[in-house]
């Protein structure tokens, strides 16, 4: 009986340790994501770099036109 109690509560522990982790996990997962987000989309997306990389053709074409 004692050590059915004893299992019983070693199961818990662990089932709430496992669910901590989890959480932590997700949550260092999403800082990790907000971080990038915060330094720039250019430097994980390539679509968003060429997005840039054409943006920056256009203007410099415009210049020259224009100037």
């Amino acid at each position: 009986m004692i050590l059915y109690i004893l299992q019983l509560l070693l199961r818990t522990v662990y089932c709430k340790l496992s669910n901590l982790l989890q959480i932590a996990k997700i949550k260092a997962r999403s800082s990790f994501i907000t971080l990038l987000n915060l330094l720039g989309n250019r430097w994980y997306n390539p679509i968003e770099q060429n997005k840039g990389a054409l943006a920056n053709v256009k203007n410099i074409n415009f210049l020259k036109k224009n100037s």
